[in-house]
């Protein structure tokens, strides 16, 4: 299953929140696509596989002590059944 993280830092932990994203660490069964930072409404991005939401929740609650995280079910927007 493809998984998005957004991540925000919350204010004045902007360092820590740096700092959990240069260190973070990926359990087994969880594979990295692409870890960006970004500039704008979020500070992060994260593209993740996992097995299963569980495993998903388990990989993103690191980062929650010093960002907000917000993680969405992601797919190709071919297997979108109303698109045409």
């Amino acid at each position: 299953m493809l998984f998005v993280a957004f991540l925000k830092s919350i204010p004045g932990q902007y360092k820590e929140a740096i700092k959990s994203l240069k260190h973070h660490k990926v359990p087994e069964g969880i594979e990295v696509v692409q870890f960006i930072g970004t500039f704008g409404k979020y500070d992060g991005v994260i593209l993740f596989n996992a097995v299963n939401e569980s495993d998903a929740a388990e990989f993103t609650i690191q980062f929650r002590d010093h960002m907000d995280v917000t993680t969405a079910l992601a797919c190709s927007i071919d297997d979108l059944r109303w698109t045409m």
